[in-house]
C-alpha cells in the first residue's frame, strides 16, 4: 500500500508539471528602418510615380521570410515539449499550398537574386490580385525599407543600396519583367499572368547598363513585354541558317507565336519590329556596318563581351576585360536601346561554327543553365556567367 501511495504521488507530480515545461518558448521578429545618404540620379528616378531615364537604373526589392520561419520552428518546438499529438502540425513557412492548373496560369514568378543572378534570395510564385503592383507583391512577400519618401528601395532583408565609398562601386536593386529592363516604377507596374519579375543587386556603372538580359528565357519571345506579344526576327548567315531553324522550331515550342528566319538585314536592325536574334559566327557578322559599331562600343552595349580576330573578350560591370578566351568559344547576350524596349535584341555568335552550335545548343537542350544569367559565354562544354566579376 505504502509503495502504491508513493507511485500515485509521482504520478500526480508528473502531470503537474508537464503543462509548466510544454509553456517554455521564445518569440520572433525582425526590426527594420530606413537608412540615408547622398540623392543618386538613379534614386530620383525611382519615384513611385516617375519612369527612371533611359541612361539611368531603376530600383526595389524582396526579402525573405526569416522572421515567420523562426516563429515557425519556435512553434514546431513547443509542440514536441508538450506531445501534444491532438494540435495539426505548424506547416512550414517556405511550403506552398496545392497549385490548380487553373491558379498556375495565373501565377506570377517572383524572382530575387544578387551579384547579377549569382546567389538567388527568393524564387516562388505569387498571385497578384486586382490592380495590385509589383510594389505591392513586393511588400506581401517581404520586408522592405525606403527611402527619400518611400519611392526608394533603401533594403531588402537588410541587403542595402550602398554608395561603396572611393574604392567600391555603387550598388543598387535593378528589375527586369520577362528579360526587359522595366521603364515604370514599381508602384506603376501591374504585372500580369505568366510574367516572369526578376529583382537583382549589384554593382553598376553610369557607363554601362543592361538593358535586357537572357536569364528569363523564353520570355520575352513567348508572352512579350506589358502584354504586347510582337513577331520574332531569326537573322541568321547561310552557315548558320540550319540552327537558326532548329531554333525557331524550339520558339514555337514554347509559346512564340510569330517566328520567321531571314538573311542578315542591317535596317531590320536598325529599327526592330520587334524581338531579333543574330545567329552565327563573329567574322560573317561583323561585316554589316550596325554590328561592327556595336561590337565596338565594347562595354557599353550592354553585352558584357568584345570580338577581336579569333578571339572573344569577357568584361566586368564597368567594361573592362578580365578573361580573353582564344580559339572556340560562343557568346549568348542581349541588350536594347534603353529601358523597356519590347524589341530586345539577342546576339548568339561564335569565334567559329563550333562556337555558335555550343551557345545554340544551350538554348535547343538545357535553356535551365542560363536561368538567372545576364549574358554568357559557352566554351568547352563551361557556361560562364556575364558580366564577370
Amino acid at each position: 500500500m505504502k509503495f502504491f501511495k508513493v507511485a500515485v504521488l509521482l504520478f500526480v507530480l508528473l502531470v503537474l508539471l508537464l503543462p509548466a515545461a510544454g509553456c517554455s518558448g521564445e518569440g520572433a521578429g525582425n526590426d527594420t528602418g530606413a537608412g540615408n545618404g547622398t540623392e543618386t540620379a538613379v534614386e530620383r528616378n525611382m519615384s513611385h510615380n516617375a519612369a527612371p531615364e533611359v541612361d539611368e537604373a531603376g530600383h526595389v526589392a524582396v526579402a525573405g521570410d526569416a522572421a515567420r520561419d523562426k516563429g515557425a520552428n519556435a512553434a514546431r518546438e513547443q509542440n514536441q515539449q508538450q506531445g501534444d499529438h491532438n494540435e495539426p502540425p505548424v506547416k512550414d513557412a517556405e511550403t506552398e499550398p496545392e497549385i490548380t492548373e487553373h491558379k498556375k496560369a495565373q501565377a506570377v514568378q517572383l524572382v530575387i537574386t544578387r551579384d547579377f543572378g549569382r546567389e538567388t534570395l527568393v524564387s516562388k510564385s505569387v498571385f497578384p490580385g486586382e490592380k495590385q503592383t509589383v510594389f505591392d507583391l513586393l511588400q506581401e512577400n517581404s520586408q522592405v525599407t525606403t527611402a527619400y519618401g518611400g519611392g526608394f528601395i533603401d533594403s531588402i532583408n537588410g541587403l542595402k543600396s550602398s554608395s561603396g565609398g572611393l574604392r567600391g562601386g555603387i550598388s543598387d536593386w535593378f528589375y527586369y519583367v520577362n528579360g526587359v529592363f522595366a521603364h515604370l516604377g514599381a508602384n506603376d507596374y501591374q504585372p500580369l499572368p505568366g510574367d516572369v519579375i526578376w529583382w537583382d543587386y549589384h554593382q553598376w556603372s553610369s557607363m554601362n547598363v543592361y538593358p535586357a538580359v537572357i536569364g528569363c528565357y523564353p520570355r520575352p519571345f513567348a508572352g512579350g513585354y506589358m502584354g504586347s506579344q510582337k513577331p520574332v526576327v531569326i537573322m541568321s548567315t547561310g552557315e548558320s541558317e540550319e540552327m537558326a531553324l532548329g531554333l525557331k522550331k524550339s520558339l514555337e515550342s514554347r509559346g512564340a507565336v510569330s517566328v520567321s528566319v531571314r538573311d542578315l538585314d542591317e535596317g531590320l536592325l536598325q529599327k526592330r519590329p520587334g524581338p531579333v536574334i543574330v545567329v552565327g559566327q563573329w567574322d560573317e557578322l561583323n561585316s554589316l556596318k550596325w554590328l561592327s559599331d556595336f561590337n565596338n562600343a565594347r562595354g557599353r552595349n550592354g553585352t558584357s563581351v568584345y570580338f577581336s580576330d579569333n578571339k572573344v573578350h569577357l568584361l566586368d560591370y564597368s567594361g573592362r576585360t578580365v578573361r580573353t578566351i582564344d580559339g572556340s568559344a560562343g557568346v549568348i547576350t542581349a541588350t536594347g536601346a534603353g529601358t523597356g524596349d519590347s524589341s530586345p535584341l539577342w546576339l548568339i555568335a561564335g569565334t567559329d561554327g563550333d562556337g555558335v552550335r555550343q551557345a545554340v545548343d544551350i538554348l535547343l537542350q538545357q535553356p535551365d543553365k542560363i536561368s538567372g544569367f545576364y549574358g554568357a559565354a559557352v566554351c568547352g562544354g563551361e557556361v560562364i556567367r556575364l558580366p564577370l566579376l
